[in-house]
């Protein structure tokens, strides 16, 4: 199994039932609920670790999906609690930081950079 398939198992598993989670990057038309996405942005060997392991770098998207800002700013807030401490609470993943963006120039979110440990075997 991938990493991406574990991450998007794992992230299925943790996230409420109300968002919705696309495992790849990619431009949404409508949104109508909190939205989380992912995309694989880097793979580097572990210097730290054994040959043949390898640190991958995902960035998770948390978008807002109200207009009005200040709900939007209040309400993001707490989802980006939300799934950060939901990620520091699986193990084998290690989210390092979150930082504010803006989703297709008009959407509040966060990216959060994860890092994953692992080892691939041949």
């Amino acid at each position: 199994m991938s990493v991406r398939d574990q991450l998007q198992i794992s992230l299925e598993a943790v996230i409420p039932n109300t968002w919705r989670l696309i495992p790849y990057e990619d431009n949404v038309d409508t949104l109508d609920s909190p939205l989380v996405m992912f995309k694989q942005s880097k793979i580097e060997k572990a210097a730290e670790a054994p040959r043949g392991a390898y640190l991958f770098t995902y960035t998770i998207t948390i978008v807002n999906d109200l207009s009005d800002p200040h709900k939007a700013e209040a309400a993001l807030d707490d989802d980006v609690e939300t799934l950060f401490a939901a990620l520091d609470g699986i193990r084998w993943m290690n989210p390092v930081d979150a930082t504010k963006v803006l989703f297709q120039d008009s959407y509040l979110a966060y990216d959060i950079t994860l890092k994953i440990l692992t080892r691939k075997d041949a």
